[in-house]
């Protein structure tokens, strides 16, 4: 697998979010829209997770088997 072609292709989307998420700060401990952002974008990607108190997602990658966490704020 080609991870510098797959994250080239997906540039421009990721960008995007980064563009969203720095035009609309929220305070430390205060992000509930980021974390309705990042809610919905891992909803699109069929990714399950948790919302973490204050300003936390945990989202849960991989199988049963090799399930891998990621923390995004």
């Amino acid at each position: 697998m080609d991870i510098l072609a797959l994250a080239k292709k997906e540039q421009e989307r990721i960008v995007s979010y980064r563009r969203y998420l720095h035009e609309n700060p929220e305070l430390s401990q205060q992000e509930t829209n980021t974390v309705s952002y990042i809610c919905n974008r891992l909803e699109e990607f069929g990714i399950s997770y948790v919302e973490v108190p204050k300003g936390g997602v945990l989202g849960f990658l991989g199988g049963d088997n090799e399930s891998k966490t990621v923390l995004l704020r």
